[in-house]
């Protein structure tokens, strides 16, 4: 018999909501692999804890599942899946994951930390280094994402990963993301010798003053040193930016364009700020945006205006002479080519949302 339980962010900050909503049996809270595995060994329901339920139509909540250490976890089971289908545009095929850490110290208030909360936990390195061994050895992954929240958080523990898989001679592309406050130049070298290729940095926005609404606790100087830093070390670098932020101007929005194309990443995407649940972002917004999750408390942060804004901001970033000329002229055809195609499949997307939220009228 086939039943249908659901797990995530979503169900873990509001179960009753996913409850009603969905024909779920139940509703797995906060970290889901020793709960999964309560379920498909049979255990009744009210004996599970972290899962939300319903008996006689009452929404039951068993207690919360204690926070699991990383140790503990098996290695992944790669061999029920095809890696041959798995890819990364700007990275490579035959992809995989890897996860070393959980959760995330940092207080930014747009960030949905329900499922591992702000506590930081590790895997030991010889531990991930043994996934790492397993999955590109025995499965023959040419790439992979570690999907770590804030992978270089602990200088130390990345230190012993990059040399673990140096020593063991694993032979793989891989990227990553992280703070550009939590790198420096010699880790980042240590790490593009281990193979690291591209890393992914959270930068969100071009203004000091939108930087301090948002709780990000860092400087635009001090992002700017790190993706430098990066190009130093021979790392592509992938920085996302938000539009929508509480109290952002149009002015913000200009700052934010400006930045992104003075710190010249490798790739840059832009998108719309969105109040998830379970985050302070959310509590700001009011009633109206907590029903649509949408940023769409003033005019200003129409959903139409702000893909106007996200549009702009790609044709400005990607369709100028310093960009253009340095992809053209100092970069192999391959990687145009996935560039180019990168572009091409963002821009289409976005095409693709735009016409699914039309306008507010």
């Amino acid at each position: 018999k086939e039943e249908l339980y659901v797990m995530g962010a979503h169900g873990t900050v509001s179960p009753d909501m996913m409850l009603n909503q969905t024909n779920a049996k139940a509703i797995i809270r906060g970290e889901p692999e020793f709960t999964i595995l309560d379920l498909c060994r049979g255990k009744k329901l009210k004996e599970i804890d972290g899962i939300t339920f319903k008996d006689n139509g009452l929404a039951i909540h068993n207690k919360d599942r204690e926070l699991l250490s990383l140790n503990d976890l098996p290695l992944p089971a790669f061999h029920l899946i095809d890696i041959g289908k798995y890819s990364y545009e700007i990275l490579g095929n035959r992809l995989l994951l890897f996860e070393g850490s959980r959760g995330c110290p940092y207080p930014c208030i747009y960030c949905q930390k329900s499922m591992y909360g702000r506590s930081y936990r590790i895997k030991s390195p010889e531990k991930l280094i043994d996934e790492v061994d397993y999955g590109v050895k025995n499965f023959h992954a040419k790439s992979a994402y570690f999907i770590d929240l804030e992978f270089t958080l602990k200088r130390d523990f990345v230190e012993e990963v990059c040399n673990g898989i140096m020593k063991r001679n694993i032979q793989f592309r891989w990227t990553c993301q992280t703070r550009a406050d939590t790198v420096d130049l010699d880790l980042l070298k240590l790490m593009r010798k281990a193979g690291c290729k591209l890393i992914h940095f959270g930068v969100e926005t071009g203004s000091e003053r939108i930087m301090e609404t948002i709780n990000k606790k860092i400087s635009l100087s001090r992002i700017a040193d790190g993706i430098l830093m990066a190009k130093k070390a021979g790392i592509d670098q992938a920085c996302f930016f938000m539009f929508g932020f509480p109290t952002e101007t149009e002015d913000d929005k200009l700052k934010t364009i400006a930045f992104a194309k003075m710190l010249n990443p490798t790739y840059a995407s832009f998108h719309k700020v969105t109040p998830y649940p379970g985050t302070l972002l959310f509590e700001m917004v009011g009633d109206r945006c907590k029903a649509s999750l949408s940023p769409s408390w003033i005019e200003e942060h129409d959903t139409d205006h702000l893909n106007k804004t996200i549009r702009q901001a790609l044709l400005e970033f990607y369709v100028r002479r310093r960009y253009v000329c340095s992809n053209i002229l100092f970069s192999n055809p391959y990687r145009l080519i996935r560039k180019l195609r990168l572009f091409y499949n963002y821009w289409k997307s976005l095409k693709c949302v735009t016409q699914a939220n039309p306008p507010n009228g």
